[in-house]
């Protein structure tokens, strides 16, 4: 059963049933905190449960149809919440044989996306998702039901698309423990330990993989002779620190330089005979380790920078038998809370929180627990470093005021069993405990003071898979600390976040509600609850599908662009609606996102293309709400767009240039056109060349010097990629191609100069040009006389 408290009165405001009535194995918070998802085994039927469930309704949003009937061992959120991971195993009564199967669900529909089929008669004990969710690992093991042979299980999967991406051979052959990603997910973490049947001796393994290259980047010498049972990146990702086991008497606890992969330091110093705990303190530059010691029990403070031993705190006092320490750092680093169990005089448990400042180690505070409490198993600090929460024997939660360390109130349990582990949420509004009977709880804390004044959405309508952001207006200023306003949707398919923070001295904030891109037209209710008071306003959804996506024209030459035009089956609504585009190659180029203005119903874009050696296609695709559409555009490489001879006419003996200007630039690799003529007289290059890039080229057209009758013609013809173009050399005798005069306007007395050019070279025996004058005022020679091969 899943509880969720009030943590301010102390009193139960809903108890969700759950159907995993025999075990409960895994729960874990959406990254928005508006689901809760958990997985485990129904005993009735003997099946696994995955159910999510909505926090701000205390309702199951959705019950999983699972086919790990084995049970469900491990659950998992993408980043981005969209996504749930779910590990376990199916069994077949059949064959009385176990299948390990890891499941990708969404979120928000419910709908199965991909199952993971690992290997057969397989366990798996870790999943992690990587910082982008992009990449799920699973660790574990795999059991060979007839010669009981148990073997290391570690893997990388698609959760996109379902399929494995590696595979990884770890000399964790007995059984994976723990997995992690690196923060920027590129190296996954591995511990584990391997184990000798004939010996029945255990080793423990501590490895970091490339992900990408599924290889093994390095084994790490741990200390951990045993068994490695936990991994962690540090935030930067420059550290791994690793726990586990040495021996049956001691533990180990070491930080590892993930670049060099050198061992930093074993922080188990004198401690004898365990590490209980170890915390970091918010900055990551000080570790604190609650050692037990032959003579009591310490804690101690170490530089992350210089791994020296800083400070040594003496709780002053002996471990109870059986006893778990704790320790947690306020939020502005200045105090470090440890609690426990010690033994006292009478030879009794008695459980004690204390506090120290850090920087000298001084004592702040003990607190005064409630009367009878023998264990302290785990500390928390609220965000905001007012309250502090210690989970304790009795089943009982119980809460201290910081600001003068005295007792606030506790919180009884509903099951039985002692309060092992506490969590506060991120903003300090809400808090979950585990108790030893395996059940979860799950309590409100408000934080907020001041009244809600008013709520507005800006715009107040939009397109199923867009935003509108929410502004949330106070009634005076928010306190020293800020004020914390918790947050509803009324729609599944709208997700808000579960609270915005009204910072110190603000009277408002603004958050975004998302809207899922499958949503129907809706117009649901987004509410904003503090100091008592809540305030809503209206958010109208429209679900905007494609009518068509069109390109003009649908067949380019590269280099050329093609306009796009999408249009809409409604008109966009008041704040436009915006699509995101792609393109299936590389030659077609597409903007990442058009919008359509407000009202309208269409918009155009340019794709733009690059030059091809060959024919390429290209699908430019969009999608939205439910529809989704495509277009393909086929981009061609060049061919010859014009032919121009200048000059067209020519004499004997003349030449003349061909000018080739091409449809499009040419491709990478340049283009060679064939060039041809009809009449052997006239002769031209059988090739030329263009360019990479280049949209033109030209040559040289050559008439032979021989005698011809009259007027004669040549096809020339340019070829490139099956297509063609023609032009019309016209030649004949040589004759007078053009005359000018230069200066064309003089003053009486003054020469001009008169130029004739021939449309070929004369021959060998010349060629005269009689001249004449029409006008008496200006006067010529009778004839000009070419000598052979002159033609001007």
């Amino acid at each position: 059963m899943l509880e969720l408290w009030n943590a301010s009165s102390g009193t139960l405001v809903s108890s969700l049933h759950t159907t995993a009535n025999y075990a409960l194995c895994s729960v874990v918070f959406s990254p928005n905190g508006k689901l809760l998802a958990d997985g485990g085994v129904d005993g009735s039927s003997s099946s696994g449960v995955v159910e999510l469930w909505n926090v701000s309704s205390n309702s199951l949003a959705q019950s999983l149809s699972t086919e790990e009937n084995g049970g469900v061992r491990s659950v998992a959120f993408s980043q981005d919440g969209s996504a749930l991971a779910v590990a376990g195993q199916s069994y077949n009564p059949i064959t009385s044989g176990f299948r390990n199967l890891t499941e990708i669900w969404n979120a928000m529909s419910g709908n199965l996306l991909k199952t993971l089929n690992t290997q057969t008669s397989s366990c798996i004990e870790a999943v992690a998702l990587s910082h982008d969710g992009r990449k799920l690992a699973v660790g574990g093991y795999t059991l060979d039901s007839y010669s009981g042979t148990q073997t290391g299980l570690l893997q990388i999967w698609d959760p996109a698309t379902g399929t494995p991406i590696g595979a990884f051979k770890t000399a964790a052959q007995y059984q994976v423990s723990s997995v992690a990603f690196s923060p920027d997910g590129t190296l996954l973490a591995v511990g584990g330990y391997s184990f000798n049947p004939n010996t029945s001796v255990g080793a423990g393994v501590l490895e970091i993989w490339g992900v990408a290259s599924n290889t093994l980047i390095k084994s790490l010498p741990t200390g951990a002779g045993s068994q490695v049972t936990s991994v962690q990146f540090s935030p930067d990702g420059k550290t791994l620190c690793d726990c586990g086991v040495v021996d049956w008497m001691s533990g180990v606890l070491e930080l590892w330089n993930v670049s060099s992969g050198t061992l930093l330091t074993t922080l188990n110093t004198n401690a004898n005979p365990s590490i209980d705990a170890v915390a970091y303190t918010p900055d990551g530059q000080t570790i604190a380790a609650v050692v037990e010691q032959s003579d009591g029990v310490d804690i101690e403070l170490w530089n992350v920078s210089t791994l020296a031993l800083t400070r040594t705190i003496g709780l002053g006092a002996f471990p109870s038998p059986q006893s778990r320490f704790s320790l947690a750092f306020s939020p502005d680093g200045l105090k470090v809370a440890c609690g426990g169990s010690i033994t006292t005089v009478s030879g009794g448990p008695n459980g004690i929180v204390g506090l120290w400042k850090v920087s000298t180690g001084q004592q702040v505070a003990f607190l005064s627990l409630v009367p009878g409490t023998s264990y302290v198993n785990s500390v928390s600090f609220s965000p905001d470093g007012k309250v502090l929460f210690a989970g304790t024997s009795g089943s009982i939660l119980q809460a201290f005021s910081m600001s003068n360390y005295s007792f606030l109130c506790e919180y009884p349990a509903y099951t039985a069993g002692d309060v092992e582990a506490v969590a506060v949420s991120p903003n300090g509004s809400s808090l979950a405990l585990r108790t030893s009977s395996g059940v979860v709880e799950y309590a409100v804390n408000p934080y907020s003071t001041v009244a809600v004044s008013s709520l507005a959405m800006n715009p107040s309508e939009i397109a199923a898979g867009t935003s509108s952001t929410g502004t949330v207006t106070l009634a005076s200023a928010a306190p020293p600390g800020g004020d914390v306003v918790m947050l509803a949707s009324g729609d599944s398919s709208v997700l808000v976040p579960a609270y915005v923070v009204v910072k110190s001295g603000a009277t408002s904030a603004t958050f975004m509600a998302i809207t899922s891109a499958s949503a129907n037209d809706l117009t649901t209710t987004i509410s904003a609850t503090s100091g008592g008071v809540t305030a809503s306003a209206s958010l109208k959804v429209i679900d905007v599908t494609l009518s068509s996506l069109q390109l003009d024209p649908a067949f380019v030459a590269g280099g050329n662009p093609s306009t796009a035009t999408v249009t809409l089956a409604v008109a966009a609504p008041p704040a436009g609606f915006t699509m995101s585009f792609v393109s299936s190659s590389a030659v077609a180029k597409v903007q990442p996102t058009v919008t359509v203005p407000a009202g309208a119903t269409s918009a155009a874009f340019t794709v733009t293309t690059v030059p091809v050696d060959s024919q390429t296609n290209a699908t430019i695709s969009t999608g939205s709400g439910s529809s989704t559409f495509w277009s393909t555009l086929t981009i061609m490489p060049a061919t010859v767009g014009s032919l121009v001879l200048v000059p067209s006419t020519v004499g004997v003996g003349g030449t003349s240039t061909g000018s080739l200007t091409l449809t499009g630039p040419a491709g990478p690799s340049g283009v060679v056109v064939s060039l041809s003529s009809n009449n052997n007289l006239v002769t031209v290059p059988n090739t030329v060349s263009i360019a990479a890039g280049q949209t033109s080229g030209s040559f040289t057209i050559k008439v032979a010097a021989v005698s011809v009758p009259g007027q004669s013609t040549s096809t020339i013809v340019a070829s490139l990629n099956s297509q063609s173009q023609s032009a019309i050399l016209t030649f004949g005798p040589t004759s007078v191609s053009a005359i000018t005069v230069n200066p064309s306007s003089i003053v009486g007395g003054r020469a001009a100069t008169g130029t004739v050019t021939l449309t070929g070279p004369a021959g060998s025996g010349g060629f005269t040009v009689l001249l004449s004058s029409k006008n008496s005022a200006a006067k010529v020679p009778g004839s000009l006389k070419f000598g052979p091969g002159q033609s001007k």
